[in-house]
């Protein structure tokens, strides 16, 4: 067992400090994501260690000490999503006038649970719902949704990059593009509020690094970069 522990210890700490590799492999960057998971595992390990050993030697401390710096990182990164987090946006007051609710939601293109979809937005009756993963078979399955809003753009693919925006606010301007990849849409909108104002909306699903679907991160780092730039240049115009 403690030949085990060692292993899985080793291991946990080594994919928790992988990310820090300025590396765009697929292998590497995936280790981004389960940050709370990888937490979840050093606590249970630690508990293992105290709970299993009849003695807490130099050693066994060494390895406790080891990953307790190792969840302390991980605390550290994932803190700022917690409740105990700091904002980045001060919370205010609503206004039915300036405000919109909107709902997001990657669907997974093999789900057939489309009445789970139509009840989401039914109780939460969103201004704005865009979902990704979505085919034809979604597209057709929503199509109550065009019932409720006025204003809508449907690209269904079958690649696992479809899109499908519904709005109940105008849309004053309309741009589909393919920043990175020719199969890969996402969208650059003006909004009108109904106090008559204007926002840009950019509605983007950017291909995880996986294998079989990109070897590398480079192209999901790029269209975050480029629609960010974009939405820079755009604040600097005089308006």
């Amino acid at each position: 067992m403690s030949v085990l522990l060692k292993i899985f210890s080793l291991l946990i700490i080594f994919l928790t400090f992988l990310p820090l590799l300025k590396s765009v492999k697929w292998w590497i960057r995936v280790f981004d994501y389960p940050r709370l998971q990888k937490l979840v595992l050093h606590l249970l390990l630690i508990t293992l260690w105290i709970a299993l050993s009849k003695e807490l030697s130099s050693e066994i401390w060494l390895w406790i000490g080891a990953l307790i710096i190792s969840a302390a990182y991980l605390t550290y990164q994932v803190w700022p999503f917690t409740l105990f987090g700091k904002k980045m946006i001060e919370s205010v007051e609503f206004d039915e006038n300036s405000g919109l609710h909107v709902l997001v939601a990657n669907v997974y293109q093999d789900n057939n649970q489309y009445q789970k979809i139509l009840n989401i937005v039914q109780k939460q009756t969103p201004d704005i719902v865009f979902l990704v993963e979505t085919n034809q078979n979604w597209a057709d399955s929503l199509e109550k949704l065009d019932q409720i809003y006025d204003y809508s753009i449907k690209i269904p693919q079958e690649n696992t990059y479809g899109l499908l925006f519904y709005s109940k606010l105008p849309i004053a301007r309309k741009e589909i593009h393919y920043l990175v990849d020719p199969d890969i849409p996402s969208l650059e909108l003006d909004l009108e509020l109904k106090n008559g104002k204007l926002i840009t909306l950019y509605a983007i699903h950017p291909t995880p690094p996986v294998p079989g679907e990109n070897d590398e991160s480079t192209e999901r780092d790029a269209e975050i970069l480029i629609v960010g730039k974009n939405q820079k240049r755009i604040q600097s115009l005089p308006w």
